[in-house]
């Protein structure tokens, strides 16, 4: 998994921001999002198609497992490991799982497979797309050469600005469904989950979570995109 570091800039925000408590946004860089196939069967339907992402249901709390995003800070101990976590607090509340939506959004719409990518405006779309968010966990172990680093100012931080430490990152939507605007058919779709475990980019403070976790959502969001394509070209040519 490639992941979007900007560890150094990262670190040197963080010392000049001290004790503030920094919001943090759910999105990542869309440059390099493209197509691999540009002609298919199905991109001939779909770039017919005008689709709609509407905000998910956050239901992240009501799933075991969870409950440390909530209840936590980013810096914590789990299993009596000094650990990392994507902290709610860091969060502007109530909006993740709007967030969420407004990146895949901007995510399928640069792809451009579809005539057009929309969020929260189903009147305008063939298509519209609903789900929950059940699930946007990181955690990763504590960087102790990072935080040595720090300790000597800027060179601290460039000369460990490549720390990693191990980690693991759980994305997962439910309850995902298609539905047809203009015959108000609804197509239930299978739920979504991406994983990873391994090594993940670490700083001084605990920042670097949010970053990785922004990382595999944009891997997670890649992978579900093909499935949405699929499905909507599936209900556009039924079997006779």
């Amino acid at each position: 998994m490639k992941l979007r570091s900007p560890l150094i800039l990262s670190v040197f925000l963080m010392i000049g921001l001290g004790g503030c408590t920094p919001t943090r946004e759910i999105t990542y860089d869309l440059k390099d999002v493209a197509l691999r196939d540009s002609t298919s069967a199905v991109l001939e339907i779909t770039r017919r198609i005008v689709l709609d992402i509407e905000p998910f249901e956050d239901i992240r709390q009501s799933v075991p497992g969870n409950d440390l995003l909530f209840v936590r800070e980013r810096e914590t101990n789990i299993d009596e490991k000094h650990s990392c976590i994507n902290s709610e607090q860091h969060y502007k509340k109530g909006t993740v799982a709007d967030q969420v939506a407004a990146i895949i959004a901007a995510h399928f719409e640069k792809r451009k497979s579809f005539k057009n990518v929309l969020a929260k405006n189903n009147g305008a779309a063939d298509y519209y797309l609903t789900g929950k968010l059940k699930r946007l966990y990181g955690q990763q172990e504590f960087s102790t050469s990072a935080q040595i680093g720090s300790f000597f100012g800027l060179i601290g931080a460039i000369a460990t600005s490549g720390a990693k430490t191990n980690g693991s990152i759980a994305i997962e939507f439910s309850e995902l469904v298609l539905h047809h605007k203009s015959d108000a058919k609804e197509k239930p779709l299978e739920n979504f989950s991406d994983t990873f475990s391994g090594d993940l980019h670490a700083d001084a403070n605990c920042w670097a979570i949010y970053e990785n976790v922004n990382s595999q959502l944009k891997t997670a969001v890649g992978k579900l995109a093909p499935k949405i394509e699929q499905a909507i070209a599936e209900l556009e040519s039924p079997k006779p």
